[in-house]
């Protein structure tokens, strides 16, 4: 009989780059880097009728650092305040927002299927970090934390119970089942209340599957306010105290209007000249802002904009993504520059950003009267006449476009006509 090749799935166990925190740093002065390499081993088996291959993926990682978390004066180890595993020494990893002994046995905050950078972010007891539908080309994929479990109805629902690995001693884990293309990915379940921060209200984090309001929240979807009192904006108020007392008490786009968040313009602008002071960002009217104070709860300025917080640590985020200034950015291969969307570059810390040769991406990062088109900041037009030679203008949009169907050729103005024709008795020629 032929030998049969059996491959387990790929496991990473080491350090990656993703951050678990808030906010990833660009600073690295005082700070470390870690040189990864994926390697495949593989393990022949054989009994007494065949033989057979398996094989895993393991990281090897080495840390450089340019100087170390030691006090010399009075010789104590300080506490080191981390964005990610590259503010840490060697053999340190960052756990929640604080440097830890690689080695350490405390858990981190991310629940069944919640985005890790390695075991010890998993909060459940003897949880893996995997890697789900990784392209080590790219090094971009998926990476999630899993549950122990002996059989599939020790898993929520839309997962099962998986031996993962061969090694002795390494307990099977909850993977979401195969879907479309054979592939497994996490999707939130039923039976989880959370798996992102997205699946919960604006402002709450998701902590081991669990929506959660910031620390100094009196009160979030899970910890509700004594009776004759509503939970608004994380505290506790009396049930007919109004919505809002000023602007901040409001969502962006909002003003407090008589004790009522209203909004501050009709939805579905085009221009940012459409926002009453704000900028108009995918059909959506934003708040300028150049502080979080200016923003509402829930809010963060980003970009001088408040924008909803998406999250507050990677966990929050969905597989491949890492959270950055609380908002959740796509990771991407630092090597080659994979995963990023048209105008983005991946930085030197895994993660992309608006790239340098690009003017916008958005109306909201050109001028009040302009529109971003193609990467450029441009007025927009109003007439046809405006367009070159044979488009139209797109009222809806402002923007120049080759005409669609029967060409226009009655009028009664030149704007009516293609660029580069006139109106003459009512015909465009």
């Amino acid at each position: 009989m032929k030998p049969t090749i059996m491959t387990a799935l790929a496991l990473a166990f080491a350090a990656f780059s993703l951050s678990g925190c808030l906010i990833v740093s660009d600073n690295h002065e005082g700070g470390c880097y870690d040189d990864c390499h994926d390697y495949q081993v593989c393990e022949t088996y054989c009994d007494p009728w065949e033989c057979w291959d398996e094989c895993y993926w393991e990281t090897t990682c080495d840390t450089y650092c340019e100087d170390t978390t030691v006090d010399v004066d009075v010789d104590i180890t300080t506490t080191v305040q981390c964005f990610n595993d590259f503010d840490c020494g060697e053999g340190q990893i960052c756990l929640n927002d604080v440097c830890k002994p690689a080695d350490t046995t405390d858990s981190g905050l991310a629940g069944l299927c919640q985005t890790c950078s390695n075991n010890a972010d998993c909060v459940e007891d003897d949880a893996l970090c995997i890697k789900l539908n990784f392209d080590q080309a790219t090094s971009t994929g998926e990476k999630v934390c899993t549950r122990t479990c002996e059989y599939n109805h020790d898993c929520p629902s839309g997962f099962e119970c998986i031996n993962v690995s061969s090694e002795v001693g390494v307990p099977a884990q909850c993977l979401p089942v195969k879907g479309e293309f054979e592939k497994r990915t996490c999707n939130p379940s039923p039976e989880l209340e959370c798996v992102r921060a997205t699946d919960c209200s604006v402002g709450e984090s998701c902590v081991n599957n669990s929506c959660k309001g910031p620390n100094d929240a009196q009160c979030d979807s899970n910890n509700p306010c004594a009776s004759g009192k509503t939970c608004r904006n994380f505290a506790c108020v009396a049930v007919d105290a109004p919505e809002c007392t000023t602007r901040t008490d409001c969502r962006s786009g909002e003003i407090c209007i008589d004790g009522n968040c209203e909004a501050a313009a009709a939805e579905g602008c085009v221009f940012n000249n459409e926002c009453d002071g704000g900028m108009c960002v995918d059909g959506s009217c934003l708040s300028t802002c150049t502080s979080n104070a200016q923003c509402g709860s829930g809010e963060n300025c980003r970009a001088g904009l408040c924008e909803p917080a998406e999250c507050r640590r990677t966990a929050d985020c969905g597989g491949g993504q890492i959270c950055v200034d609380a908002a959740c950015e796509n990771t991407c291969s630092k090597t080659t520059g994979a995963g990023c969307t048209t105008g983005y570059s991946c930085n030197t810390l895994g993660y992309c950003e608006p790239a340098a040769d690009v003017d916008c991406r958005t109306n909201a990062e050109c001028g009040r009267d302009e529109i971003c088109t193609a990467g450029d900041c441009v007025t927009p037009c109003s007439c046809n006449q405006d367009c070159g030679s044979g488009e139209v203008c797109d009222l809806n949009s402002g923007s120049c476009k080759a005409p669609a169907g029967t060409p226009v050729t009655a009028c009664q103005t030149s704007c009516d006509c293609p660029s580069g024709k006139t109106c003459t008795a009512g015909q465009c020629g």
